[in-house]
């Protein structure tokens, strides 16, 4: 029987139809035991020796991997009724410096002095990172779509940041040379890749993303852009400046309240000032030559404090987008849409807490590599399983399950309830958050992505236990 991760992968093809029967078996098996080690998922040697060969496999590229999941996530864009498609782009980097057995992985651009010894010398201790950087399809009511790019690599040479000398101007390094061109490199394979027209897309990034060349790129490619504010630019030839503009030129401005939770979860109401503007972003004086001015619309959402308010964090976004603002719904629109943003930070943790990715001990990089592309699938896919249940609760439960999988959970649910007859999609989702610790009641709101991830290794395991009967 297929599985519904299988199904991302059908149309996969290495050139040797042993590889792609090799790979769903994997995807099948390492997706049925998220968080754990590949011979724990393959259960023999025999299984577990397969799966090395295949990630030291040089004919397995990571397009490979992820060109079949990019298919099925630009087919469920395209049947995406909302009017825009979010696509969250962001960074995250993945230790591996207790990996005593990695062979070629270059050390990263930390550096750590450990305690003085006896003899006051000190230990250098070098961080060994993969960095990943990803682009995330989302609707507008925050369900997960699945990866339009993914671009994984290592620093080439370590860097001490702490006493390095800057020599160059880094604002006259082309971007291409730079790390930052992460950016534009998945902007643009997630827009031209996407075989839809890219008005439908408008891509979110945080303040690593503010870049003069991103607003070109997206100004010549006519892709939309939400982005947030890093730098205070110029708007003007005189020296005015982004900050100033906000307040001087304002088109319109209102207020809203906001319920926000400090660092120790404490709730307060917030009221939050927001307002816009239309600016011409100008570009720094080694660019001008190259680049001309981009007008943009400039979104400002400020805390309004009172007197006897003193909030650790109070709230205020600056925000840059290319699409037109006529009103200040429409400016509060950007607002909710860059709040989405932390899906994304969300969909990390399932990698990494749910997947444990860190914990792989392949001994290559490039194997490592292959590994992590599949697993953000396969993290993809319990991220979807969450979102897409709590946003379509009457729909049908074969859309995330397998019809085996909803025999074994209605045959569990009716030992407990004899007259439990589900028939929804969130019927069968609470059965299988329940076989995670999820109590369903009144006061417990959602399951989340840990519970959903338990209740589904339960469900392998006694779908296993079916099988062998």
């Amino acid at each position: 029987m297929i599985s519904k991760i299988s199904e991302e992968f059908l149309d996969i093809s290495f050139g040797d139809k042993r590889l792609d029967c090799r790979f769903k078996k994997i995807a099948d098996q390492l997706s049925s035991n998220m968080g754990a080690s590949i011979p724990l998922a393959c259960e023999d040697w025999a299984n577990t020796k397969a799966a090395y060969r295949f990630f030291k496999n040089k004919k397995i590229t990571l397009d490979k991997i992820l060109d079949p999941h990019k298919f099925s996530t630009h087919e469920r864009i395209k049947k995406n009724d909302d009017e825009f498609t979010l696509i969250l782009h962001d960074t995250t980097e993945l230790t591996y410096t207790n990996h005593p057995s990695i062979k070629d992985l270059n050390p990263g651009r930390r550096l750590k002095l450990r305690n003085p010894k006896k003899d006051g010398s000190k230990t250098i201790h070098y961080d060994y990172n993969l960095i990943m950087h990803t682009s995330l399809a989302l609707t507008t009511n925050g369900v997960p779509l699945g990866v339009t790019a993914l671009k994984i690599w290592d620093r080439d040479k370590f860097k001490d940041t702490t006493s390095m000398k800057r020599k160059v101007n880094p604002t006259r390094v082309p971007i291409e040379s730079k790390e930052s061109y992460k950016w534009i490199e998945n902007i643009d394979k997630s827009s031209s890749e996407a075989s839809i027209s890219s008005k439908k897309l408008v891509h979110i990034g945080d303040r690593d993303s503010d870049m003069f060349e991103l607003f070109e790129l997206c100004d010549k490619t006519d892709t939309n852009f939400v982005i947030r504010v890093a730098h205070n630019r110029n708007v003007g030839f005189n020296g005015e400046l982004l900050y100033d503009a906000g307040n001087n030129e304002i088109i319109q401005s209102g207020t809203f309240n906001l319920e926000v939770r400090d660092s120790n979860k404490v709730k307060r109401n917030a009221k939050i000032n927001l307002s816009y503007s239309k600016v011409n972003i100008i570009p720094t004086m080694s660019k001008r030559k190259n680049f001309a001015p981009i007008a943009l619309y400039y979104i400002v959402a400020e805390e309004v404090l009172g007197k006897d308010e003193n909030p650790s964090n109070p709230i205020i976004w600056r925000l840059l987008t290319n699409l037109p603002i006529k009103s200040l719904k429409s400016a509060h629109e950007k607002i909710y849409w860059y709040s989405l943003r932390w899906k994304i930070e969300v969909y990390f943790k399932v990698l990494k807490t749910g997947c444990k990715v860190e914990d792989c001990r392949l001994q290559t990089k490039q194997g490592l590599m292959r590994y992590l592309t599949l697993m953000s699938i396969v993290s993809w896919r319990i991220f979807w399983i969450t979102m897409f249940s709590r946003e379509n609760p009457t729909g049908s439960p074969e859309e995330c399950l397998t019809k085996e999988e909803i025999r074994i959970l209605k045959k569990i649910a009716q030992k407990k309830n004899t007259s439990w007859n589900g028939k929804t999609l969130q019927d069968y989702y609470y059965e299988l958050a329940k076989l995670g610790g999820f109590l369903a009641r009144k006061c417990d709101g959602e399951p989340g992505f840990i519970t959903t991830w338990r209740g589904y290794l339960r469900l392998q395991d006694i779908l296993l236990g079916f099988r062998l009967i």
